[in-house]
This record gives C-alpha cells, sequence and structure tokens, in this order.
C-alpha cells in the first residue's frame, strides 16, 4: 500500500508531492491497483528518472532520423516504412523493388531503434503521469489512478512494436508477397498512430493541471511564509514603540 510519509526528511519538506511505499500490496491510499502502476509511482519520485527517459526518448528519436535519411538514398529516395503516416498496401508493393542489400541492413537497424525507442517514449509517459496524478488529490485523479490510467500508457509502445514485427517480415520475405503482413501492419500503424494523438493530449491535460496546482501550492507557501516574517516584524516594531 501507498501512502503519504508521515516523517519526511528534510529533502522531502522541500517536495509535497513525494510518497513512499509502506507495504508491496496493491493500493494507493486506498485505491486498488495493479502491481505496474505501484511501480511506476514510486519510479516517479524520481526526477533523474523522468528526465533521463526524456533524454534517451529525444536521443533515439534523432538517430531513427539520422538512420532513415541514409536508408532513403540507398532506396530511391523513399523513406522507411515507418515514416510514411499514409502508407496504404498498394504503396508498399510499389516500394520494395527498391530495396538493397543496403535497404534492407539499414532498415534492421532502423527497427532496432524503433523498438527502443517507442518503449522509452511511453516509459517517459507513463511516469509523467503517475507523478501528475500522485499530485491531484481529486475525485477524477482517485478514479484515473483506479483505472490504472499509468500503466496503460506503457502499453502505447505495444502497437509500434507490432507494426515493425510484420514490416520486417514484409521487408525480409520479398520477393515473395506477404501482403497479409502489410495489412496487418498497417492496422498496427493506424492503431499506434491513435493511440499517440490520445496519449499526447490526455497527458498534456493531467501534467499542465498537476503543474498548475503544484505551483499554486509554491506560491500559496511563500505567501504565508512572507506574511509570517511581516506580521513578526509588525509585532517587534509595536513592542519597540510600547518601550
Amino acid at each position: 500500500m501507498f501512502v503519504r510519509n508521515q516523517g519526511r526528511s528534510s529533502d522531502d519538506e522541500r517536495d509535497p508531492l513525494l510518497i513512499s511505499p509502506s507495504h508491496p500490496g496493491e493500493t494507493w491510499e486506498g485505491i486498488p491497483v495493479t502491481r505496474l502502476t505501484n511501480f511506476l509511482l514510486t519510479a516517479s519520485r524520481s526526477r533523474f528518472l523522468i528526465l533521463y527517459t526524456f533524454v534517451l526518448q529525444l536521443g533515439s528519436f534523432f538517430w531513427l532520423q539520422v538512420i532513415g535519411a541514409r536508408f532513403a538514398e540507398v532506396t530511391e529516395g523513399f523513406l522507411p516504412f515507418d515514416f510514411q503516416n499514409g502508407l496504404t498496401v498498394e504503396a508498399i508493393r510499389d516500394q520494395l523493388p527498391a530495396y538493397t542489400e543496403a535497404s534492407r541492413r539499414l532498415y534492421a537497424y532502423f527497427a532496432a531503434v524503433d523498438f527502443l525507442f517507442p518503449a522509452v517514449a511511453s516509459l517517459f509517459l507513463a511516469l509523467l503521469t503517475a507523478w501528475s496524478l500522485r499530485s491531484l488529490t481529486t475525485p477524477w485523479a482517485d478514479t484515473l489512478l483506479r483505472w490504472n490510467a499509468p500503466a496503460w500508457l506503457v502499453l502505447v509502445a505495444l502497437w509500434d512494436w507490432l507494426e515493425n514485427i510484420f514490416l520486417l517480415i514484409v521487408i525480409y520475405a520479398y520477393p515473395q508477397e506477404l501482403m497479409w503482413a502489410a495489412s496487418a501492419a498497417l492496422l498496427f500503424k493506424r492503431l499506434k498512430l491513435i493511440s499517440l494523438v490520445a496519449s499526447a493530449v490526455f497527458v498534456n491535460a493531467v501534467s499542465l493541471t498537476a503543474i498548475f496546482v503544484w505551483l499554486r501550492r509554491k506560491f500559496a507557501e511563500r505567501g504565508n511564509a512572507l506574511g509570517g516574517v511581516g506580521k513578526a516584524t509588525h509585532n517587534a516594531t509595536s513592542e519597540r514603540w510600547r518601550r
């Protein structure tokens, strides 16, 4: 079970969003969640881990662009199938004759990086969502935790992996045309694009709300602290005048 830490250290005091696990169960503050959600809630305590996944996501995306450009140079200007959001079965059939041995080798490198990229990207979104939901004490945030929203975001990578697998089957089976595999790849591509848009909208909405709440809390704490100092100064000044 995850509970708010009652005996916080000085570091915890600077971050009111921190929580700590007190029992390896499957609830968080009385809310039933899966073990994966429990893990994400705990891992999201580390700002370094969130930043690391973000940087790793950018790095892997950069390498996809580099490999994709090199791939186009040896494949008559065609980009990797993964970069073509409007791809069709007919387009796959038309482009396959342009694939050389160098094309296949580069696509294998591309696919290797493209298995890493969706994993770290979805993990970043899941951690950011877990961090956000921990900070929000609202009924709708509790509902999203009960639905294990952070854990579902990890599964966004699944569609991208399946797309990669079926595209590799198509590429390496050629000249045999496995258009059933091409159709499967396109299905998972559509699911990937839909889930990416939906998850981006969802994560932005939740994280921006959490950041707003966190900033408001910080400003309120600062205002209370300044108010306390002002009151103490006023009392001290009044005491001197009485003397």
